[in-house]
């Protein structure tokens, strides 16, 4: 028996409400961007442009409403990381280290930082995790979960990536002072901003606790390196 035409049209319009309807990011949604991490699409210079005059509410766009503009978080980190890769090999900032009179000087744990201090691209990426960890906790009255929380700290920190990419070039012809405020507007004013206006752009505490996650991420990071670089330094020690 063949469907009536309102039968037809019932199947159509529910098929259309449930294709609309968001999926939450959780780990099915993340497996899946693992999957197709090296899908390179259209939304790259999307995401270039909504990053640069509204990240905030793009990101809520993204995650809450519709995805089909954006290039995918991962995706757009790893490209993102690349691009930096590149313009950081050919325009080398003047090397920092940390000070040779610091506790850890020739242990891993110093060799761990000196890399940091001279790659902060990649420092940046790695202390977005640990940012993102710090706001799930501080911002849990909002409802998001790690993922989506995540995905924020993913697109912030390709962001900031291609922010430092774009100052690196014309590091040698600036004053060292203002390198380092324009590093430090990219590296973390950027992602402090952006992280207090996802959650509420009009509330003036949001941007005190995002600063403060951003240095709780921090100190995390800094405490996971000793702890690493001890560890490898001490079964080292056991087969010399």
């Amino acid at each position: 028996m063949t469907n009536s035409k309102s039968e037809l049209i019932n199947e159509s319009a529910n098929k259309n409400v449930t294709n609309c309807q968001i999926k939450r990011i959780d780990s099915h949604y993340i497996s899946h961007e693992l999957l197709h991490l090296w899908h390179l699409d259209k939304g790259f210079f999307f995401n270039v442009k909504e990053f640069c005059i509204r990240p905030a509410a793009s990101i809520r766009t993204f995650i809450n409403e519709r995805r089909d503009q954006h290039m995918k978080p991962i995706g757009f980190l790893i490209f993102s990381a690349v691009i930096y890769t590149i313009i950081y090999n050919n325009f080398k900032p003047a090397a920092t280290t940390p000070p040779t009179d610091s506790y850890f000087y020739g242990t891993t744990v110093y060799a761990i930082q000196s890399w940091f201090q001279k790659n902060f691209g990649y420092d940046f990426i790695v202390k977005s995790f640990f940012i993102a960890s710090w706001a799930r906790l501080f911002f849990r009255k909002y409802g998001y979960n790690i993922f989506e929380i995540m995905t924020l700290m993913c697109f912030v920190s390709a962001q900031g990536m291609l922010l430092v990419g774009v100052i690196l070039p014309f590091t040698s012809f600036l004053n060292q002072s203002i390198t380092n405020i324009l590093l430090l507007g990219t590296t973390i004013l950027y992602p402090v901003i952006v992280l207090a206006q996802f959650f509420n752009r009009a509330k003036a505490l949001n941007y005190g606790k995002s600063l403060l996650v951003y240095f709780l991420g921090g100190i995390t990071q800094f405490l996971l390196v000793i702890g690493v670089g001890i560890t490898i330094d001490f079964v080292v020690g056991l087969f010399k």
